[in-house]
């Protein structure tokens, strides 16, 4: 490393310090520019995934939606890029995601792996997944963030060891989730479904962000089976109860 270099470093770290900005430590020559400037890449720390994904959750019913859009840079290079899966035994988990396609796919494995370890318990799935992705050195790089919803929970999950579950049932990440977030909230005392209100928000955050699209992926969960009442689960009707108690009282021949 020349003079040059080891000044230019000095310089970009004391910006760092003033502005509170995350510099990278790795400023050499190599990343000089035309004109001889070393590159600052800065902002780098706060990264905003290029998309939408939304979750809401109504009268039992549980939608994950997402956009298809996938940007480099300045340019759009495909537009129908399912951002949402199922996973577990019985396929009743919803993931979206916001970040690399690949480190989510990454994380979609371990997380349904810990799933179909455990007897499909998604909080604790979701706890262990969380201190891996802290803690192990391979996934601790992994760039993502998830929405992970079953019949009754919805958590948003991040690399930072973040493990939020959703108070009102509505979630949304990405760059447009402000948005879809915002409209969701406004119509969840509507008399709209829950799948509605989802395509209302996403319409609404795919006109006002431009890395999100409006060709939407959808899944939904219905409210659990358990939840009807059975013909035991029923009371009894005054004639049933006495003819129970008259069964119960007479004696044994």
């Amino acid at each position: 490393m020349n003079r040059f270099s080891v000044v230019a470093a000095s310089a970009c770290q004391k910006f760092g310090r003033l502005s509170g900005t995350n510099v990278p430590q790795r400023c050499f020559a190599s990343q000089k520019n035309a004109h001889g400037w070393c590159s600052m890449d800065i902002g780098r720390s706060k990264d905003v995934h290029a998309t939408t994904v939304l979750s809401v959750r109504k009268n039992g019913h549980t939608v994950v939606v997402a956009d298809g859009q996938v940007t480099q840079g300045d340019m759009v290079v495909k537009g129908n890029v399912k951002k949402v899966r199922r996973i577990g035994p019985k396929k009743n988990i919803l993931i979206g995601f916001a970040g690399s396609t690949a480190d989510a796919l990454t994380l979609f494995d371990r997380l349904e792996q810990i799933v179909e370890s455990n007897g499909g318990q998604l909080r604790r799935a979701c706890v262990d997944l969380v201190k891996a992705w802290r803690s192990e050195k391979y996934l601790r790089h992994l760039e993502a963030t998830l929405i992970v919803a079953d019949e009754t929970t919805t958590f948003e999950l991040t690399g930072n060891g973040d493990l939020l579950e959703s108070e009102d049932g509505i979630f949304a990440i990405g760059s447009g989730g402000g948005y879809a977030l915002a409209a969701s909230r406004a119509l969840l005392d509507s008399g709209l479904t829950a799948k509605e209100i989802a395509f209302k928000a996403m319409k609404i955050a795919a006109n006002l962000c431009i890395y999100t699209n409006d060709n939407f992926v959808v899944e939904t969960l219905e409210p659990p089976a358990n939840g009807a009442s059975t013909a035991s689960d029923k009371p009894a009707t005054p004639t049933e109860q006495l003819s129970q108690t008259n069964a119960t009282s007479t004696p044994a021949t």
